[in-house]
C-alpha cells in the first residue's frame, strides 16, 4: 500500500499540474540573482554544459556574444565530436574554440568572411544568430515545433536584412528569439549573453522534447548483456532464398528450426533461414524505396561490440550497390554485388581500409535502383550465445528484464477513488472556469453579444451595448448563407456568460451552425456566470410535442425535421438525450425506406444506457416495427420522428428531451491565421461541436452531447459521425488545452488530413470522457513521407473510453480506446506517416475495449510511429487490451491487426521493445459497468 500511496502522491503532482521549481546547481554569480529575467535560462544552460561563465563567480549577462563564442555553445550542445572541418587563417589549432568552429564549418552551420577569415572575436549580431541557430536545426534535422504565443510579425521587420529573413521568420514562429517589449526583433544588436543563454535553453529543451529521431531502434541483448542481436525490427531478411545466399556457412538445427550458422571471420554469425510470411515472427519490412531512393541504417544503434564489423545486405534488383558513408570522409562507395543462390548481395567490412574513417557516428545508407531488402543477421559472441537464441518464441530472445515495470497492478479502491478525485478535480476546473481574456490585451475591435440583454441596434462594440444575435457580426444572403464576415483579424468577440445561442447559418449540405469564425480572431466570454452555451439542441420536452400513433408505444414528434433542397439528411437528427443520462438508439434504412424486407442498419448505437439491443435483425415494415424503449426513427422525406415509447408519452416520462440536429456549432476555415476561442460552452450538436479546417486554439471550453448524424446523403453512405473538437486539412498549428470532453459519439479530440499535412498538434490538461475515440489521429493521403509532424499528446485525463454515448458501434465489433492514430491509403501500413508522435503523462481510466487502436507503434523511444511513454492506464483485464496494432509486433499475418492484453507477458513483451517505458497499468476483472457483458457500455451515474 505504501507503494501504491506514494505512487499516487506523484500522479497528483503530474496530472494536477502543480507548478514545480526547477533546483539548479549552478555557481553563485555576483551578475546573476534569482529575480532576473535570465536567471533560469543562465542555470539551466550551465547545468547541461552549455555555458559557462566569463570567471568563476561572474556571468557577465549583459556582454556580447562573439562569434567564437555562440559557436561553441552550439557545438556543445551537439554532442559530437570532431568529424573533419575547413581551415580558417585567424583560427589556430589548440584554441579553446579550434573544435567548434572545424565542427560547425563541416557541419555547415558557419562559414567564413569573403577573404576566407572566421573573426572568432566579431560580435554576434541576433541575425547572424538565428541564421546559426537555423543552420543547426537544419543540421540536426529537427522540425521545430510551434509556439502559439509567438508574434504575428516583428515591428521592425523592415530593418531585417534579406539575407537573414527566412532564418528569423522560421524562429519567430518557434519563439527560439523573440522580439523585446515593444515587439522589435532588433536584427543589427548584439548578442548578450543572457540573451544566448534563453535560446541555447529554448533550442535544447525544444531537443529534448523532439528527440524522436528517425531510424533509431531498440536493441537486445544477451543474457551476457556483452553481445547483441541484429533483428526483430532493424533488419528485414531477403526472403526463402537466403539460405543458398551464404556460401561457407553451414545448414544447422537449433530449437527445432533451420538456420545458418558459421564463423566467417572468426566470429560466430547466426543468420535465420527464411520461408515465407509464416516464419516471419513478428519482423516488421523496412518499405521498399523505389528507383532513386536510398534506405538509412545507423550502424551505431545496433550496439555491435568491439570487433563486429562485418554486415551483409542482400538486394532484390541486378547492378551495383551504391553505400553513402557520412560522417566520414570517405563519402561514396560502388561495390559490385556478388550472386549466390540467385540473391545479390555485398558483404563489407566496417573496418577494412577502404572505409578508414567510418565511427559510430556515422550513417550509410544503401541506394539500389530498385527494391531493397536487407538480410536478416545475428551477432553472437558463442555458440552457446546463438544456440540460446529461441526463433521459435513469438518474441525474440531478451535476456535480462530492463523494463522499468512489467506486471499490471491488481487495482485497488483507494488508488481507484484517488485516481477519480483527479480527474473529478481538473473536470471541475475546466468547467468552471472564470479567467477571461482581457479586452485590453486586443488589438483590432472588440465586438459584445448578449442573448440576455443585447439589441442589434446596438453598435455592439461594447459591454454596455451587445448585440443579441449572431447574424450582426456578418452580412448574409437570402436565406441565411454568410456573404461577408464584418470580424477580422486582430478583433475579438466576447459572448455574455450565461448566453444561449442557436444556429442562425445555412449551408448547402452539412446543415445550420452558430457562427464562423474569422481567422487570427479571437473568440472568448465577459460577465458572470456559466459559460456562454452555442446549441442546436432542440427541446421535445413538452408532452404536447408527441401523439401516439396506430401503432402502440410509438410517438410521433409534431416538430417536423424535413430535407433541404436534394440533401435528404439536412436536418438528421444525431442523438436524443433523454434526461442527460439516456439517449435514443437510431434506427437507419437506406433512404429512410419502409416497406417488407426492409432492414434496420446496425451502424450505430445498441443501447439507450439501460437497455442492450442489436438493431441489425430488425424488419422495418414499418415504424410499428420497433419494440425496444427509446428507438427512434426518422423519415428525411417527410421530416417526421418517429420515438418508441411503451410506457407513455415521452414528454411525461422525462424532465429533458433534447433532439440534436445535424450540423457543426462552431466552424472555420482560413488559413491565414491561428484563431484563438476560449471559455466557450458547446452542447447537442448532430455533428462537430467545434469544427475547423485551419490554424486553431480551443482553451477552457466545454463540449459535451456531439454526434451521430450521418456523414453522406442517407442513401450511398450511411455513416455516421461526430467530433467535439476536430481539425480537418492542411495544418500548421492545432493547440487545445484545458477542454472538457463528454459524451461524444465518435472522437474526443480529433485531427485528420486526407491530402495535406498536419504539423505541431497539441492536447493538453483536456478530460475528456465517454468518447468512442477519446483521441484521434487519422491520415489518409497514402504518402511515403512524414505527413503527421509534431503531435504532443500530453498530461490529459481520459476517462470512460467507450462508454455512454460514446458506444457507438455495432453489435459484431466493439471499440472504446484512449487515443487512435490511424493511417489509411497504404498499401503497407507503415511508421513513416507519423515523425514526433508522443502519447505521455496522461491518466487513461476504464477503456471498454483498448487503450491504442489502429497506429504504427514506435518501438524505443527514437522511432517514427507513435511513441508511448510514462502513462497510466486503468483496463479491464479479462478483455480489455492495451494495443490492437496494425504494425504487427507479434503477427496473426502480414499488415492485420494484433492485440496485446494487459498481462504480464504481453506488457513485459512490449516494454522490451520500449513501448510504454515508465508507465502504470492497473487493471480489475469481471463487469463493472452495464452492458460489460454485453458488449456495449454504460457508465451508470452521469456527472454534471
Amino acid at each position: 500500500m505504501k507503494k501504491a500511496i506514494s505512487f499516487i502522491l506523484t500522479v497528483i503532482m503530474t496530472l494536477v499540474l502543480i507548478p514545480a521549481t526547477d533546483a539548479y546547481s549552478g555557481p553563485e554569480y555576483i551578475d546573476v540573482n534569482e529575480n532576473n529575467w535570465f536567471y533560469e535560462p543562465i542555470m539551466y544552460a550551465y547545468d547541461e554544459g552549455l555555458m559557462m561563465g566569463v570567471e568563476e563567480f561572474r556571468f557577465a549577462p549583459h556582454s556580447v556574444m562573439t562569434r567564437a563564442m555562440f559557436t561553441t555553445v552550439i557545438f556543445r550542445m551537439s554532442g559530437e565530436g570532431i568529424t573533419g572541418g575547413g581551415s580558417f587563417p585567424d583560427v589556430n589549432a589548440g584554441t579553446w574554440y579550434s573544435d567548434a568552429v572545424a565542427w560547425a564549418s563541416y557541419a555547415g552551420i558557419v562559414g567564413g568572411y569573403p577573404d576566407g577569415t572566421f573573426r572568432p572575436d566579431v560580435p554576434l549580431t541576433r541575425a547572424e544568430a538565428a541564421k546559426l541557430i537555423v543552420g543547426y536545426i537544419r543540421y540536426k534535422d529537427m522540425i521545430p515545433t510551434w509556439d502559439s504565443s509567438a508574434p504575428s510579425s516583428f515591428a521592425d521587420e523592415s530593418r531585417i536584412p534579406s539575407w537573414a529573413a527566412e532564418y528569423i521568420e522560421e524562429l519567430r514562429l518557434t519563439g527560439i528569439i523573440a522580439g523585446d517589449e515593444q515587439g522589435r526583433f532588433n536584427p543589427d544588436s548584439g548578442l548578450t549573453r543572457a540573451e544566448a543563454a534563453t535560446v541555447i535553453t529554448r533550442l535544447h529543451k525544444m531537443m529534448v522534447k523532439l528527440q524522436v529521431t528517425d531510424g533509431i531502434v531498440c536493441t537486445y541483448p544477451t543474457r551476457d548483456g556483452v553481445g547483441y542481436v541484429l533483428g526483430a525490427q532493424d533488419l528485414y531478411y531477403g526472403g526463402a532464398g537466403v539460405s543458398s545466399s551464404y556460401a561457407g556457412l553451414k545448414l544447422c538445427t537449433v530449437n527445432g528450426m533451420e538456420m545458418l550458422c558459421g564463423d566467417p571471420d572468426g566470429r560466430s554469425v547466426l543468420v535465420k533461414k527464411t520461408v515465407g510470411e509464416g516464419n516471419r515472427k513478428g519482423l516488421v519490412p523496412i518499405p521498399s524505396p523505389g528507383d532513386g531512393n536510398t534506405i538509412t541504417i545507423w550502424p551505431e544503434l545496433f550496439n555491435i561490440p568491439d570487433g563486429y564489423t562485418v554486415m551483409r545486405v542482400g538486394y532484390a534488383p541486378a547492378g551495383d550497390l551504391h553505400i553513402t558513408i557520412s560522417g566520414g570522409s570517405d563519402a561514396y562507395h560502388t561495390i559490385s554485388p556478388v550472386t549466390a543462390g540467385g540473391i545479390n548481395q555485398v558483404t563489407f567490412d566496417l573496418s577494412d581500409g577502404s572505409m578508414t574513417s567510418f565511427d559510430e557516428t556515422s550513417t550509410v545508407s544503401f541506394a539500389v535502383d530498385g527494391d531493397i531488402s536487407l538480410t536478416y543477421v545475428a551477432f553472437f559472441l558463442s555458440e552457446d550465445d546463438a544456440a540460446g537464441f529461441d526463433y521459435a518464441k513469438e518474441e525474440p530472445y531478451i535476456g535480462e528484464r530492463h523494463s522499468i515495470h512489467s506486471e499490471p497492478n491488481e487495482l485497488d479502491s483507494e488508488t481507484e477513488s484517488e485516481f477519480n478525485r483527479i480527474a473529478d478535480s481538473r473536470r471541475d476546473s475546466i468547467v468552471e472556469c472564470s479567467t477571461d481574456i482581457d479586452p485590453e490585451t486586443i488589438s483590432g475591435t472588440c465586438y459584445y453579444v448578449s442573448s440576455l440583454r443585447g439589441d442589434d441596434s446596438n453598435p455592439g462594440t461594447s459591454p454596455d451595448k451587445p448585440f443579441e444575435t449572431l447574424s450582426s457580426l456578418y452580412e448574409t444572403k437570402a436565406g441565411g448563407q454568410i456573404r461577408k464576415n464584418i470580424v477580422k483579424s486582430g478583433d475579438a468577440v466576447f459572448f455574455e456568460r450565461g448566453s444561449t445561442f442557436y444556429p442562425e447559418f445555412e449551408t448547402n449540405q452539412s446543415g445550420n451552425f452558430c457562427f464562423d469564425t474569422a481567422s487570427g480572431a479571437t473568440y472568448g466570454a465577459y460577465g458572470d456566470g456559466p459559460k456562454p452555451l452555442f446549441t442546436s439542441g432542440v427541446d421535445l420536452s413538452d408532452p404536447d410535442m408527441w401523439e401516439e400513433t396506430d401503432y402502440p408505444g410509438i410517438y410521433r414528434c409534431r416538430e417536423l425535421f424535413p430535407q433541404k433542397g436534394d440533401c435528404l439528411t439536412y436536418n438528421d437528427i444525431g442523438n436524443i438525450i433523454f434526461d442527460d443520462d439516456m439517449w435514443g438508439v437510431r434506427i437507419l434504412t437506406f433512404d429512410a425506406a419502409l416497406g417488407d424486407g426492409v432492414m434496420a442498419q446496425d451502424c450505430g448505437l445498441v443501447t439507450n444506457g439501460r437497455d442492450v439491443y442489436s438493431t441489425s435483425g430488425i424488419e422495418m415494415k414499418n415504424v410499428g416495427c420497433m419494440t425496444g424503449d427509446l428507438m427512434y426513427f426518422q423519415d428525411w422525406h417527410t421530416g417526421e420522428l418517429f420515438l418508441c415509447s411503451p410506457d407513455g408519452n415521452p414528454g411525461d416520462r422525462f424532465q429533458s428531451i433534447i433532439a440534436s440536429k445535424k450540423g457543426s456549432l462552431v466552424r472555420g476555415g482560413s488559413d491565414a491565421g491561428t484563431t484563438l476561442i476560449d471559455n466557450i460552452a458547446c452542447y447537442y450538436s448532430g455533428s462537430f461541436a467545434i469544427d475547423f479546417t485551419s490554424n486553431l486554439i480551443v482553451q477552457n471550453c466545454d463540449t459535451r452531447y456531439v454526434g451521430g448524424s450521418l456523414q453522406g446523403d442517407g442513401v450511398t453512405d450511411l455513416t455516421r459521425f461526430g467530433n467535439a473538437i476536430a481539425n480537418y486539412g492542411d495544418i500548421s498549428c492545432v493547440e487545445i488545452r484545458d477542454c472538457y470532453v463528454d459524451q461524444v459519439f465518435d472522437a474526443g479530440l480529433s485531427v485528420q488530413t486526407n491530402s495535406g499535412q498536419m504539423r505541431n498538434i497539441t492536447f493538453t490538461g483536456c478530460v475528456i470522457e465517454r468518447a468512442n475515440m477519446s483521441v484521434e489521429i487519422f491520415n489518409g493521403n497514402g504518402s511515403d513521407s512524414p505527413q503527421s509532424i509534431n503531435l504532443f499528446v500530453t498530461d490529459n485525463i481520459i476517462r470512460y473510453a467507450g462508454y455512454g454515448l460514446g458506444c457507438t458501434t455495432p453489435q459484431h465489433e466493439r471499440k472504446g480506446s484512449f487515443i487512435t492514430g490511424k493511417q489509411s491509403g497504404y498499401a503497407n501500413v507503415s511508421e513513416v506517416d507519423f515523425r514526433n508522435f508522443v502519447f505521455e503523462n496522461n491518466l487513461c481510466l476504464y477503456s471498454s475495449y483498448q487503450s491504442v487502436m489502429d497506429t504504427a507503434i514506435a518501438r524505443g523511444e527514437h522511432a517514427r510511429g507513435l511513441i508511448l511513454r510514462n502513462n497510466i492506464y486503468v483496463i479491464n483485464g479479462d478483455w480489455g487490451y492495451h494495443l490492437v496494432a496494425e504494425n504487427n509486433l507479434i503477427p496473426p499475418g502480414a499488415y492485420s491487426k494484433a492485440y496485446y492484453p494487459c498481462t504480464e507477458q504481453y506488457l513485459t513483451y512490449l516494454l522490451d521493445y520500449g513501448i510504454d517505458r515508465g508507465s502504470q497499468f492497473y487493471v480489475y476483472h469481471g463487469s463493472r459497468f452495464v452492458g460489460d457483458d454485453e458488449g456495449v457500455y454504460r457508465f451508470p451515474e452521469i456527472r454534471q
